[in-house]
């Protein structure tokens, strides 16, 4: 019986397993290290309007410090990429989604995994994961430190649950489409604007959801949807064929295949 409750007890305890660790970023200026415990993981030539440059530059001044105030984990510059430069020195940036910058700024915790999204312009970042950065725009932009910048875009991490945690299942995204107040056909010719609303639900047993991340572009071999949903509807308005792009991670890291829906609306006639 006590073997029972026991396997009972520990089967529990892998299913709502969560992050250990907390990530917590800030930035030092002047040249100055990164204080004890912390790992640069990009650095600045100014806390705003800002261009970027790798960690290891040696002529940008202000470091993007990360640790983990657990101590649970130690953080490395591999794993996920949490933004993209030009080149290593005096670069402009791009989301993980601008496959024209070919410089990966990453990093990863030592036991637990980083997942990264990105906030719509004037979002926050959601429970349990940190500002990073923040920048002007979703591609070509520039950078600023989360304290010392307003740019508009923030880029958002947090660790996931260490594995196992009996969560091993992506989360399922459901895109609602309406047009002219009517449920509008993936597909379908609509001279009226589309809006797209998202809703995602975890498996069962599952840890929950943590950000859904839509995209609206014009084909679905250049999509990778990378800017968390803060509840506003996506609106199409241009003619032609667009492709609407989503999907969403759950807490414990899991990641739903892009899922790419047609919107149809007719060239504009004079």
């Amino acid at each position: 019986m006590r073997l029972v409750i026991l396997a009972i007890i520990v089967f529990a305890l892998f299913a709502v397993s969560v992050a250990a660790g907390t990530l917590s970023c800030t930035s030092v200026s002047s040249g100055s290290p990164c204080p004890m415990g912390s790992t640069g993981v990009l650095k600045l030539y100014n806390t705003s309007d800002s261009h970027a440059a790798v960690p290891t530059d040696s002529v940008a001044t202000v470091r993007i410090c990360c640790t983990d105030t657990t101590g649970t984990n130690t953080i490395a510059t591999t794993g996920t990429t949490f933004i993209r430069l030009a080149a290593t020195t005096n670069s402009h940036v791009g989301f993980v989604g601008a496959t024209n910058f070919t410089v990966e700024a990453k990093m990863n915790g030592s036991v637990e995994a980083i997942n990264c999204g990105y906030t719509a312009s004037g979002g926050s970042c959601t429970a349990n994961t940190t500002c990073v950065m923040r920048t002007t725009d979703t591609n070509n932009a520039m950078s600023g430190t989360c304290g010392g910048s307003t740019h508009p875009y923030q880029v958002c991490c947090g660790f996931t649950a260490a594995v196992p945690t009996g969560d091993v299942a992506p989360p399922t995204t459901t895109a609602t489409p309406t047009a002219g107040g009517s449920a509008y056909t993936w597909g379908t010719s609509t001279t009226q604007f589309v809006q797209v609303g998202y809703s995602c639900a975890d498996n069962t047993n599952g840890t929950g959801c943590q950000t859904t991340m839509p995209l609206v572009c014009t084909g679905p071999t250049t999509c990778t949807p990378n800017v968390v949903y803060q509840g506003q509807p996506i609106v199409v308005t241009q003619p032609g064929t667009t492709f609407v792009c989503y999907r969403s991670v759950d807490t414990a890291g899991n990641q739903e295949t892009v899922t790419c829906n047609t919107v149809l609306r007719p060239a504009l006639t004079c």
